[in-house]
């Protein structure tokens, strides 16, 4: 079984990147800037906001991070999306999800600037992605993407299950699977599919995204057919962290299949490059 790791797709996506910073740099005398609205003291969101930070100094783009307690208000949420949607030298940004429970997600989604929109996720640009004519790619599908070329998955004429519906990753891989050019049979399953079993072992590709530890089995899954495990879930172990990584799939036997992503280190390592690429195109438009 060939394991698809996601670092040497980055790689290339970002060399891109530094040549797409060198064309802005040239044409607008200063580096694409993404900004990051972070929300409350969540600490994985902590975590995710940090490591882009970090990704936009490595690389050469300018980041601006804004702040907020777990307490502001919908109108300190919005006046900070109206701040990024105005600032000149903010290209592209992103509302870190999730928000605190007591603010409406899809309407603050809705503020941001479809043309600075990096995440693809207000309305109108995922609209676009339905019409076949997106602005931009959302992140994580689009990273899976990318990985599924770099490794020439079989996927033309190819039955792919998606298992997961969220509006971030389950939903729009199923439309970028199934656009004109791609042309896979795409599947769209989730918690509540009665026949769960039957189509594992009837899908000659599988993207699982329901965010469930171990929520399917490798071994129910048809021999010959690739992986893709979106799910990074906490789980309890031994260790100084008190922690460990484990994906969606359970790899209880996987000699039979033709390639997985593991986790840690399959889709993760994509999802912040596509985030950069996306910022940097919204700069050369």
């Amino acid at each position: 079984m060939e394991s698809w790791l996601g670092k040497p797709v980055a790689e290339n996506v970002y060399k891109k990147i530094e040549e797409g910073v060198a064309i802005v740099r040239a044409k607008k005398g200063r580096p694409p800037g993404l900004g990051l609205l972070l929300v409350g003291e969540n600490p994985s969101s902590q975590v995710y906001v940090n490591m882009k930070g970090k990704a936009c100094e490595k690389y050469g783009l300018y980041s601006k991070t804004i702040t907020l307690p777990t307490t502001a208000s919908f109108n300190d949420v919005s006046n900070a999306v109206t701040e990024l949607n105005t600032n000149p030298e903010i290209d592209g940004f992103i509302i870190q999800l999730p928000l605190p429970s007591h603010l409406p997600e899809r309407t603050l989604l809705d503020l941001v600037d479809a043309e600075k929109d990096a995440d693809c996720l207000a309305a109108s640009n995922i609209g676009r992605l339905v019409l076949g004519v997106p602005e931009f790619l959302p992140c994580t599908p689009s990273g899976i993407m990318e990985m599924l070329e770099y490794y020439k998955a079989p996927v033309s004429g190819k039955h792919v299950l998606v298992i997961g519906r969220s509006q971030i990753v389950g939903r729009p891989i199923s439309i970028l699977l199934s656009l004109k050019g791609v042309d896979a049979t795409v599947t769209l399953a989730h918690s509540r599919t009665k026949n769960l079993n039957e189509l594992l072992k009837s899908a000659d590709g599988i993207v699982a995204a329901i965010g469930v530890p171990g929520f399917i089995k490798a071994s129910d899954c048809k021999a010959g057919s690739w992986i893709v495990d979106v799910g990074v879930n906490r789980v309890p172990a031994d260790n100084e962290k008190g922690y460990k990584l484990v994906g969606d799939v359970l790899c209880d036997s996987t000699d039979h299949l033709h390639a997985m992503t593991p986790v840690p280190g399959g889709v993760g390592p994509m999802t912040i490059a596509q985030l950069l690429s996306n910022c940097v195109k919204a700069a050369l438009v």
